[in-house]
């Protein structure tokens, strides 16, 4: 926990170089860390609203494994060949 990338304070500390109503989108395969960072966008005076939480975002397409690097990450290819859901939140900078 103490090694977590994605932390309320980095959050918070990163929203300058966001523009207020901007977007930013987060995927990761560890069920653990999507919790985590949900809880860090959730925290008391976040800058962050959540605007979607998927907890399996290729739920429901069969051919998930196929597309293409940049629709999806080298990482999360791998992944979805596992048989691992992947999970995505997407954030927007509050206006301040």
């Amino acid at each position: 926990v103490e090694h977590r990338f994605i932390t309320p304070r980095w959050l918070n500390s990163i929203a300058p170089s966001v523009r207020p109503g901007g977007r930013f989108e987060l995927r990761t395969d560890d069920r653990d860390n999507f919790e985590w960072m949900l809880r860090a966008l959730k925290a008391p005076g976040s800058l962050w609203t959540i605007e979607d939480e998927n907890w399996d975002v290729h739920r429901g397409n069969p051919r998930a494994s196929e597309l293409p690097l940049g629709e999806v990450t080298l990482f999360e290819r791998i992944y979805i060949r596992a048989g691992k859901p992947i999970h995505r939140v997407v954030a927007r900078r509050e206006r301040t």
